[in-house]
């Protein structure tokens, strides 16, 4: 599993793509409880979600749980797609569920992305803390 800029998920790396058919791999690695049909409505919300059709993204992941209610991957997306469009409440509620069925999403997903997001922080204090900082501020906001 991938992220790429934008909080996206990476349905599936050029690999599986080139191996084996789409939906085969996707099955193959979420094992055989799942339904196939919840399964192509993750992936036509991962396609909505690449054009920027974000609402419809987020109706066909909530089908998906609507058909497989354990599908973890399907929360995750939802909840990450959540985030994107600033919908905290409902992405901390979608997180919380993927992460409660799948507990290695944390360790995949979340603990790298909080890591660099401290270390972003850690940047920008260390910019702050610049005595140049507050004066290249002023100047920003003269032109503007």
């Amino acid at each position: 599993m991938q992220l790429s800029k934008g909080w996206r998920y990476d349905m599936v790396t050029e690999g599986e793509w080139e191996g084996r058919g789409f939906l085969s791999a996707l099955h193959t690695r979420k094992g055989n409880d799942l339904s196939p049909l919840a399964e192509i409505y993750v992936l036509l919300g991962g396609a909505y979600w690449r054009v920027g059709a974000s609402d419809e993204a987020i109706q066909s992941f909530e089908k998906a749980i609507e058909i497989s209610p354990k599908y973890a991957e399907a929360y995750l997306l939802k909840g990450l797609l959540h985030r994107e469009r600033g919908e905290s409440d409902d992405a901390h509620e979608d997180i919380y569920w993927a992460i409660s069925l799948n507990p290695d999403f944390y360790i995949e997903i979340f603990e790298p992305i909080m890591q660099a997001e401290r270390e972003s922080e850690a940047l920008w204090d260390d910019l702050r803390s610049q005595p140049e900082f507050d004066a290249m501020l002023q100047n920003l906001e003269k032109d503007l």
